[in-house]
């Protein structure tokens, strides 16, 4: 009796029918459409997201500068109210209120001086002749 039972028929796990080949022929296409339209869905989120993360570091970099420009406006109408209102001035503004040292002196140029134009060119023929 123990060699009935082992030797019971075993299921075939092909498909044993037309009908069932369809089937799973249908599921497998079923599968596939799902797999594409999961990735087209994939790259359109993606797509959105790199353009979400393009805005959103567009956007900060707008707000720094407009928190800039108030920062320079404010500081700007400060100063515009401290010059008119204030008897003292700083040591800055006194020190910059000092004339300056000229540094360099200016020089007359050639065509400024009209006899030293004509004299500049032929000095140097002259003196390049009685050298040779």
């Amino acid at each position: 009796m123990k060699d009935k039972k082992s030797r019971k028929a075993k299921k075939k796990q092909g498909a044993q029918s037309g009908k069932e080949l369809q089937q799973i022929t249908a599921r497998a296409a079923l599968a596939e459409k799902l797999l594409k339209a999961a990735r087209d869905h994939l790259d359109g989120i993606k797509a959105e997201h790199k353009q979400a993360r393009k805005a959103f570091k567009q956007a900060k970099k707008n707000a720094k500068r407009s928190r800039k420009a108030i920062k320079l406006a404010v500081k700007r109408t400060k100063d515009k109210g401290k010059g008119k209102s204030s008897s003292a001035p700083k040591a800055k503004t006194a020190a910059a209120s000092q004339p300056k040292k000229a540094v360099a002196k200016s020089r007359p140029t050639i065509a400024a001086l009209p006899s030293a134009a004509n004299a500049a060119p032929s000095a140097p023929t002259a003196s390049s002749s009685t050298a040779s």
